[in-house]
């Protein structure tokens, strides 16, 4: 494997939905060379011999910088392959994998995002248009270009850090790398006796790349989405996230590194930062809340309130519910345990959508 190639393969069985998304794509990909290649090989597998000749194709001439998959793909394709024969090459080749389906059933939102997160794909919100879906899948393909280009450099210089120096940590942040958990510990000691130096850097970009999507970005600690940036900030989320004014002061702690095109999110060391600059005389401590937006020069701003939907209301609220993406109050919401990552400090459980949700998430 090289990290020159710049393909991509999409698994898609329906023609039409095919050209779609790959008309989607190259709108989007408008002066740049990431090449969307729709999976068609020469002849069919043989149903029982599928995974070597998928192995081989996806290998020939270098293994694709990500693959998308219909989730829906059948097993009565053209050529043979089924979703699951796919999952397991790019699972064993430490293949980026991006998982799309586009039909939404009626069951709970909550609950199909429980019972379907998996540490180990990307997988693509189905209620997106093939516009939007091609446009996340191909940040996400320029992510993992950023990543592995990133790495490749480091390793030559043999960089004391190379996690932070691919997030585009600011030193203040670095400063405070023991606080956060800043790898998947399977990127660390996941490799195994016998692989090549070109099969370690594959899986140890891949995994990187599933860890900061999943798992930093997802789960509110070192680094905080809008919701969580308010919450922690102690003021209305909406308000937040709908007027830049109160962005716009916390520009220098934007997240800078990959995926950073498909959101926003600030790093919590450097808001802190921000806070203590604009300290006045008469302060007791850092400011937060609607006093910090005042000394900030913003139009007035509501503090934060917790959502739990049983006991929320008159609470201010300082973490991020990961089940219902609102602030939720502390004394109305749990840690989580082992369900949710290590370092996600910022983030917590709704006591309501615990007690709704405890069986699917043991």
């Amino acid at each position: 494997m090289t990290f020159e190639t710049e393909s991509v393969i999409l698994f898609e069985d329906r023609p039409s939905r095919a050209r779609e998304f790959q008309d989607a794509w190259e709108e989007e990909m408008t002066n740049e060379d990431l090449n969307l290649e729709k999976f068609e090989p020469d002849s069919e597998f043989e149903s029982f011999d599928v995974i070597e000749p998928l192995r081989e194709t996806l290998a020939d001439p270098e293994f694709p910088l990500l693959v998308i998959l219909d989730e829906d793909l059948t097993e009565d394709t053209d050529h043979g392959v089924r979703q699951q024969d796919v999952r397991e090459v790019c699972d064993e080749e430490n293949i980026p994998l991006c998982i799309y389906h586009r039909e939404r059933d009626e069951e709970d939102e909550t609950k199909r995002r429980i019972e379907e997160y998996e540490e180990d794909v990307i997988k693509l919100d189905p209620s997106r248009d093939f516009e939007r879906l091609a446009t996340d899948a191909a940040n996400i393909a320029r992510a993992f270009r950023e990543i592995r280009t990133k790495y490749l450099s480091l390793k030559g210089a043999e960089e004391q850090h190379p996690i932070a120096e691919i997030l585009c940590a600011d030193q203040a942040v670095r400063s405070q790398m023991d606080q956060y958990k800043w790898g998947n510990p399977r990127t660390i000691v996941g490799q195994i006796d016998g692989m090549s130096e070109a099969e370690k850097d594959r899986q140890f970009t891949t995994l990187l790349g599933y860890w900061i999507y999943n798992e930093l970005l997802e789960f509110p600690g070192g680094l905080l989405n809008a919701v969580a940036t308010a919450a922690y900030l102690n003021v209305d989320h909406e308000a937040f996230k709908k007027d830049e004014q109160y962005q716009e002061p916390f520009s220098d702690a934007l997240y800078e590194g990959p995926f950073s095109e498909m959101d926003q999110w600030w790093w919590k060391p450097q808001v802190d930062q921000i806070r203590a600059n604009h300290m006045t005389a008469e302060d007791s401590g850092i400011p937060d809340g609607p006093e910090l937006f005042e000394h900030l020069g913003c139009d007035p701003i509501n503090t934060s309130r917790c959502h739990d939907e049983e006991m929320g209301g008159d609470h201010e609220a300082r973490y991020y519910g990961v089940m219902i993406q609102k602030p939720v109050c502390k004394d109305h919401s749990k840690d989580g345990g082992g369900w949710l990552p290590m370092g996600a400090t910022r983030s917590r459980i709704s006591v309501a959508k615990h007690a709704e949700y405890n069986p699917w998430m043991q």
